[in-house]
Formats: structure tokens, sequence, C-alpha cells
């Protein structure tokens, strides 16, 4: 048994932009940061006072002057005040991605489509991006658990995908000790599904021109009949997340029997993770397994591997969609393309540390007092330790995925 994410400070996320993005935005960071949300311990009355202020700040500053001066006070040497993007770190903790951009918009009365962020990350974790506004505004802000830190102009927007991959620092309890592994199978997790886990099934309704299902599992007020123009009041990057959770729930369904016929064989030589929609399979002996690519389905995918051409086509029979249906007329804007994706992933920079409790010290000390009483200790439950772990994964990968493999 293990556990982690008791809080979002215990599962920290760091993007690491391309060389290609570092290209077109300056790395200075912002001096008088008034507030830190890596602190777990926050004055409630002073945290109040500072969004005060904010608010005062803001209500002087309207977001209808995107032209205006660079607080040079606030922002060190080398920052670009020259074009049309302007350039933040969004650190956050409590919400997603698509959640944080939003409220940013509202705040400054902006439409969503003019920020641009190169990769979505989780909910439940305390996580740092960059961000592009088209004519935002060159000022930091802070909305409660979300944290804006201005980092100068550029010409350039950031695009989805424009990422090198992320850095995570992570606190994990279990009553067993990792695996020594340096990759794992790439599968996507439970984050791509959703709160409810039914991120996918949407994606397939709308696969299937289901537009009328769709409207009501979301709750959409259609007028005349007209389920399309509904669906196109929603942010288009949230109806895409659902396509894109049925096109990793295929992958994912792939990469089990590609497992299976390649590297179990009938052998018991495997171990099962749990995730949000059953169970995935790992090799005990990871460090033998060779990468493939494996198609994300999607219109245009091809493979030269029969045996993966022979899965994905068993597996869309068996879901009753075909490679066609990526391409939706009706709304072109969402169709979705086929990609190859990494069969493994690699761990790198993995470091585990193991951590001095009080709890763990106060446990050792009673179990060489209490001599006597040994073999009533040895019959309770394993001892639960604490572990500390960082490492990097490219783009696309699951950091959850990597802790389910060393202790799941």
């Amino acid at each position: 048994m293990f556990k982690f994410k008791q809080t979002p400070e215990d599962f920290i996320v760091r993007e690491v932009s391309d060389e290609d993005t570092l290209k077109f935005i300056s790395n200075p960071i912002p001096k008088n940061i008034s507030h830190n949300l890596y602190s777990n311990e926050i004055n409630r009355s002073n945290e109040t006072n500072k969004y005060n202020e904010i608010d005062k700040y803001n209500e002087t500053n309207k977001y209808n002057e995107p032209n205006q001066d660079i607080d040079k006070d606030n922002v060190q040497e080398g920052a670009s005040a020259f074009g049309e993007y302007s350039y933040y770190k969004l650190i956050k903790k409590n919400c997603n991605t698509i959640d944080a951009i939003t409220r940013i918009a509202n705040h400054w009365n902006i439409y969503p489509k003019f920020i641009n962020f190169a990769g979505t990350k989780d909910k439940n974790a305390l996580t740092e991006q960059l961000i592009s506004i088209k004519k935002g505004p060159k000022k930091g802000l802070f909305l409660d658990n979300i944290e804006l830190k201005y980092l100068g102009q550029g010409n350039e927007r950031i695009n989805l995908g424009c990422l090198k991959g992320n850095e995570f620092e992570i606190i994990v309890e279990s009553d067993n000790s990792p695996r020594e592994m340096v990759k794992t199978i790439n599968y996507f997790d439970d984050q791509r599904f959703g709160v409810n886990n039914d991120n996918h099934i949407i994606g397939k309704l709308l696969l299937q021109r289901k537009f009328n299902d769709v409207c009501k599992t979301l709750k959409l007020v259609v007028e005349a009949n007209n389920y399309v123009g509904a669906l196109r009041t929603i942010n288009k990057r949230v109806l895409l997340l659902y396509l894109h959770a049925y096109q990793s729930y295929l992958w994912n369904e792939t990469v089990k029997e590609f497992i299976k016929h390649e590297f179990i064989k009938g052998s018991d030589k495997y171990f099962e993770i749990e995730y949000a929609l059953g169970e995935l399979f790992i090799p005990e002996e990871m460090n033998t397994v060779q990468n493939h690519k494996i198609p994300l389905i999607g219109f245009g995918v091809e493979t030269d591997n029969e045996v993966i051409r022979d899965i994905l086509n068993a597996l869309l029979v068996s879901e009753g969609i075909s490679f066609s249906d990526f391409v939706i007329r009706e709304m072109p804007e969402i169709s979705c393309v086929g990609e190859d994706r990494n069969l493994l992933v690699d761990i790198e920079n993995l470091k585990i540390e193991e951590m001095e409790t009080e709890k763990k010290t106060f446990k050792t000390k009673l179990l060489k007092t209490l001599k006597n009483f040994k073999k009533i200790f040895s019959e309770q439950k394993p001892e639960i330790k604490e572990y500390k772990l960082s490492f990097f994964l490219n783009k696309g990968s699951y950091g959850t995925i990597v802790l389910k493999s060393l202790f799941g």
C-alpha cells in the first residue's frame, strides 16, 4: 500500500521549457513577490489585505491599457519591453490549468483563447508553467491559489506541446520498498479522464456524432435543436480534452494487448497497477523491454508493425469506431489526427530518499524499550515509511504512473 498527494505541496511539478521556447522568452523573475504558494502557513488576515491591495491596483490599471510601460521595479534587468505577447510564470494549486486560465481570463476580462500554454497540469498538485497572453497586462496577479509572475514581452505565443518535459518532487508513504527501475510503460493515468472518470465517454459520443447526448451530459442549453451550436459555446480546448481522453483510453488498451502478446506470453512475470478505468500491466523485467512506437488512434494513423495493426483494428471493431470517425465534419475544429507515442518513458535523474519522521523515530525508540513485547509488535501491520522522490519525465508522461510502477 502506498499514498501520495496528501497535500498539493507533497506533489510539485515544474515545467521545463524546450530550447525554441526559451529563445523568445526572457528569463527574469519579478523581485518583490508578496505571496508564496509553496508555503503551507499563510496568515489569513495578511492574505486578505494583500488581495485587497491587489484588487485596488487592478482597478486603477485596467486591461484596456495593454501597452502601458513595464513596472521596472518589479522586473529584473533583461526583460524585453516590446512584443505582442506578455509572458508569465503560472504557479497554482488545487485547480487544473484550464480552470486557472478561465479565472485569469475572467479577472482581466480577456478571451480565454488569447491565453496560451504548453501543457495542462494536474489539479491536485503545486505546479509551475509558462503561459502567454496576447496583449496581456504587464504585471503580476494573485487569485487565491493562483499566482502569475510577469516575465516580459515577445512576438511569439506559447503553443501546446512547446515544452521539454516536467520535473517532479513528490512525497510518498508506503509499506513497500520502491522497485529498482529506470523506465516504465508510458501509460496515461487518471488525470486524463476527469474528476468523474467519464471524459473518454463524452469523447466517444462526440466521435459517434451523438451531439444530443453530449449536450445532455454537459447540461447545455440547446436552442432549435442546434446541438453543434450549443457545443460551440464551450471552449474548444475543453471539447478536445474529451476527445483526447478517448484517444488515451484506446492507447492504454492497445498497449495492454501488445504487452500481453509480446512480453508476458502466458508467464506470470508482470504486475498490475490500478487506474481509474481498470488495471494496467507492467513487465517485471522492464530493463529488457525495448521501445516501440504505439499509435495514438486518429485519422491518418499508420503503423508497419503487423501485431499492433491487428490490435488496433480489433479494438476499433469492438468499440464500434472507425479511423474516419476522427474527422468530425460537423465540427472540423475538433477533428483528431493520429500520432505515435513511445511505449516506454525514461525515469531521468531519479532520486529516492527515505525520510526520517517523528512517527518513525518514536516507534523505533518504543521497540527498543519494550523488548518483551516483540512478538506483539511483530504481528502488527508493516511499518509505513516516507520517501521523497525527484525525477524528470519527457512531455506527455505521467509522474503518477512512475509512482505506481515503483511502489504499486
